[in-house]
């Protein structure tokens, strides 16, 4: 959570150094830029916001504990399929908590508040009933495993 605010002050810092006031500035600008691109490659090299391992032991585990009722949501699907739309699920939930997050927030849409209203939004806006009914259960289990 630091790292992103240490790069910009290191960078403003090195830019007031070598080119006073306008450096501070320009490289304040440089160290968030390089900061966001350091974001986007975590993010892709991880598979998400939520590391790959982590979210894949999430599904499994919320796939295990409901299975019957992933399965009548999921008609015709392979296993296979089935958890890759629980993972896609956990992503999606996360990812709409970050966005939602105040920018200064010290969680950055991790907290158990900021999950759950990007749950019930998620489940608001999903089109899919059958997805819909799976949601709620994979917020419960996200708070009860991962909190």
């Amino acid at each position: 959570m630091m790292v992103p605010i240490l790069t910009i002050v290191l960078c403003a810092f090195a830019g007031f150094l070598i080119y006073g006031v306008v450096g501070l500035i320009g490289g304040a600008a440089a160290g968030w830029v390089l900061s966001m691109l350091i974001g986007i490659v975590a993010t892709a090299w991880s598979g998400g916001l939520l590391p790959r391992k982590e979210r894949k032991r999430v599904a499994l585990l919320f796939y295990m504990d409901h299975q019957p009722m992933v399965d009548s949501c999921t008609m015709g699907m392979t296993k296979q399929q089935e958890l890759r739309i629980v993972e896609g699920l956990i992503e999606r939930i996360f990812r709409r908590a970050t966005l939602a997050a105040p920018m200064i927030s010290k969680s950055m849409g991790m907290s158990r508040a900021e999950v759950e209203e990007a749950a019930r939004i998620e489940a608001t806006e999903e089109k899919d009933p059958g997805i819909r009914q799976l949601i709620p259960l994979l917020k419960d289990h996200i708070l009860r495993t991962m909190y």
